[in-house]
């Protein structure tokens, strides 16, 4: 989600009128609400695409004006990030690096179990060459 909070700090600057800190041109406050426009586009289908949550109710969230004071967004607890799908579970580093630990073992398991053709093995034999 670092990508996700990047973009929350940076758009605070726009939406202020200015890029970071500065006075702008009218045409490059344009260019960057269109670019920041499709950083959300990419943001929203990255999220959606690598966690349980629907695109609708992602977005929802992110532009969601009740419960800032001044910007958009949304502020989610755990164990609501959990029930809305952004994340599959809680937990600390220690719980993050056994899973990924245990994902890894798990690969090198199912790799060790991949059967290799012989070396005298014809061609026309093997699976992905059907027989003539």
């Amino acid at each position: 989600m670092d990508v996700f909070c990047d973009f929350l700090i940076t758009h605070v600057f726009i939406a202020n009128g200015g890029l970071f800190g500065y006075d702008v041109f009218p045409s490059t406050v344009i260019s960057v609400y269109h670019n920041f426009g499709r950083i959300q586009d990419w943001i929203a289908k990255f999220v959606t695409k690598n966690s349980g949550i629907k695109e609708e109710k992602f977005l929802e969230l992110m532009f969601n004006t009740g419960e800032l004071a001044a910007d958009v967004g949304s502020v989610i607890d755990g164990e609501e990030a959990v029930k809305l799908g952004l994340i599959d579970q809680l937990g600390g580093l220690s719980n993050a690096l056994a899973y990924l630990h245990g994902e890894i073992e798990a690969r090198r398991t199912e790799e060790s179990n991949i059967i290799l053709p012989s070396p005298h093995t014809t061609p026309s034999v093997l699976p992905h060459n059907p027989p003539r």
